[in-house]
């Protein structure tokens, strides 16, 4: 069990905030997780989690700051860390439930890594305190096949002010061949739905997720029952719908 290294304050009112905490699990051998836990200190405030892996020690030299602070946790905007991270070990969103992988499974932290532990904090209207903590179990051997994070994320997508129904297409091409584990689709305030499907070489068509009304408040993991073995030369479909009209509460 790993938590935050101080308890992190927020003021009553302003702008969402994400906070990135830097966390030495310490081990000096390699470890493998099997599944990942997360305890929100503070449920009025904590919208989600996600626990970054960092090789590089950046995390520590961002959290350091000018003044030579040594709380170990910085501020960053819309969910970035500050750099690339090296690998992620997944997270934590309202209605989401995290599952064991299979027992030849685990995701990999090398020594010498850092865990980098963002929380994505919502106001609610009075000062408030959170230290959140994380579980991770781990692979009792050397697990057979090494998982690890896809962040399929379209950056160039440009949302049009006061319209809905915005549509945006992305195909990433599989490289080499990957088991299939579990899939969770994200957006933000603007989303609609999104819907994910998988194109095999020979233009067979596998639909793997399709959210239709996606609330931001309300994101869920969503676990194959059982593992889905995808050639190379397979393409990833993205589809996400964004409204951006007077319609759309959030907006």
């Amino acid at each position: 069990v790993l938590e935050m290294p101080y308890a992190q304050k927020l003021s009553a009112d302003g702008d969402d905030e994400y906070w990135n905490y830097v966390i030495s699990p310490g081990n000096t051998e390699p470890i493998y997780v099997s599944a990942l836990d997360v305890a929100p200190g503070n449920r009025r405030i904590v919208h989600h989690v996600i626990a970054f892996l960092d090789k590089g020690g950046r995390g520590k030299q961002l959290a350091m700051g000018k003044d030579g602070d040594k709380k170990f946790g910085y501020k960053s905007r819309g969910g970035g860390v500050g750099f690339i991270p090296s690998g992620s070990l997944g997270g934590w969103a309202p209605g989401a439930t995290n599952k064991f992988l299979p027992s030849n499974a685990g995701m990999l932290i090398e020594p010498g890594t850092d865990i980098i532990l963002q929380v994505h904090y919502n106001k609610s209207g009075k000062e408030e305190t959170d230290q959140t903590k994380i579980a991770l179990y781990l692979n009792k051997e050397k697990p057979e096949r090494e998982v690890q994070l896809a962040w399929m994320a379209n950056p160039f997508i440009r949302i049009q002010p006061g319209k809905a129904g915005q549509t945006f297409k992305q195909e990433i091409p599989l490289p080499v061949s990957i088991r299939l584990y579990s899939v969770m689709p994200h957006m933000h305030l603007l989303g609609k739905a999104m819907k994910a499907t998988a194109v095999l070489p020979d233009g067979k068509t596998i639909r793997l997720i399709e959210v239709k009304d996606w609330d931001f408040n309300w994101q869920l993991i969503y676990h194959l029952k059982q593992p889905l073995d995808l050639p190379a030369r397979t393409k990833i479909v993205v589809e996400a719908e964004y409204d951006n009209s007077t319609d759309n509460p959030f907006q």
